[in-house]
């Protein structure tokens, strides 16, 4: 069945209440393929899947559950809500509105606009790649990663996180998502021959910047150098900084120096929490 096997492919059901989640190919009356519409609605919905899709993919490679008091648990939770259950000042997400009260077919705008599975030509929102520390923690556990993407605000530009690490995080990425329109239009509206909403250039389809493996704003300005100390490394909680300093490893060229193996090997340490730290420090010479 195609819409069971989109639904669960969709990773808006990334709280795993297998059958709540917004069937993603109803909304399918009709098709749009070959009059050149381009739907605000559709673009605002397939890119909140890809993150909902990510957002499923580090809930199953997590070593161990999530508790929902965590702030990724409840990020994951706020993005789910967009897509279905509604956001903010929506009634309804933007999954359950595709298909209540838009007359475009999903599949086939993603057909006409991306690869069949997914859209890829956004027209009303701007997206970004994955960063490269998502794509070392993701990459065995999602297949053709570097094609997802996340979606960028509308008023400030900035890409959406995946992943946040604390309730300052958290309520930053909050506020990013209060940006995006609660309903977006179905279809683009024509004045004259221009649509009243505008592409973005290409170059905002940017690889993605302020991904919470970032502590905060404030530190991403600050130089990494070889005797920067583990506290300040992307990736590197107060707990895991705790471990690494009790296993020896103080700063940055320690973490450098070390295999996977080793910094796996650390008791509080987990394999993915090695993956992005790897990605933030590289290896040494």
């Amino acid at each position: 069945d195609e819409n069971t096997q989109d639904e669960t492919e969709s990773g808006s059901n990334v709280t795993e209440t297998q059958g709540n989640s917004p069937d993603t190919n109803a909304g399918d009356k009709s098709t749009v393929r070959g009059d050149g519409g381009r739907s605000p609605l559709a673009e605002h919905f397939d890119a909140f899947r890809s993150l909902g899709i990510m957002h499923r993919a580090l809930l199953e490679s997590a070593p161990s559950e999530i508790p929902e008091s965590d702030p990724l648990a409840r990020w994951i939770d706020d993005v789910h809500s967009i897509l279905d259950t509604g956001y903010g000042d929506q009634d309804i997400g933007y999954g359950k509105q595709q298909a209540d009260r838009s007359a475009v077919s999903i599949s086939e705008y993603r057909e006409e606009y991306g690869t069949g599975d997914r859209v890829t030509d956004f027209e009303s929102l701007s997206v970004a790649s994955p960063s490269k520390a998502i794509t070392a923690l993701l990459n065995d556990s999602l297949a053709e990663l570097s094609s997802w993407v996340v979606p960028v605000t509308p008023e400030t530009d900035v890409p959406l996180p995946v992943i946040v690490e604390s309730e300052a995080e958290l309520e930053r990425a909050r506020d990013l998502l209060a940006e995006f329109p609660a309903e977006p239009d179905t279809l683009l509206k024509d004045s004259g021959s221009e649509a009243t909403v505008e592409k973005k250039s290409d170059d905002h389809q940017k690889e993605e910047t302020c991904d919470l493996e970032e502590h905060s704003s404030e530190d991403t300005d600050h130089e990494i150098g070889s005797a920067t100390p583990v506290e300040e490394v992307r990736g590197v909680t107060d707990s895991i900084a705790e471990a690494l300093r009790e296993a020896g490893y103080t700063d940055i060229t320690d973490l450098q120096e070390a295999t996977d193996q080793e910094l796996t090997a650390i008791e509080g340490v987990p394999e993915g929490r090695v993956q992005l730290i790897r990605a933030a420090v590289g290896r040494g010479d």
